[in-house]
């Protein structure tokens, strides 16, 4: 299924703590890996689903240098 829309799985995991099996996949954007999760979802064989969007060194250093031109400041109390 993965293979079909531009993905791959890339490995998963039995573990134990709050989530029986880790899957990591990866897919061309977060629209298609979405849609994944929503297809397996609804087919039943999965009930409880949690998923975590991972992000390169290269988007986390990009998004660091982004967020300075941002000009955030914080609601004065």
């Amino acid at each position: 299924m993965l293979e079909d829309t531009g993905g791959r799985l890339i490995d998963y995991y039995f573990n134990f703590g709050d989530a029986d099996v880790i899957v990591i996949t990866e897919a061309p954007d977060n629209v298609t890996a979405a849609s994944a999760v929503i297809a397996v979802t609804r087919s039943g064989a999965i009930t409880d689903v949690r998923t975590t969007v991972l992000m390169s060194y290269e988007e986390s250093i990009e998004a660091l240098r982004h967020s300075g031109a941002m000009g955030y400041s914080p609601p004065e109390s």
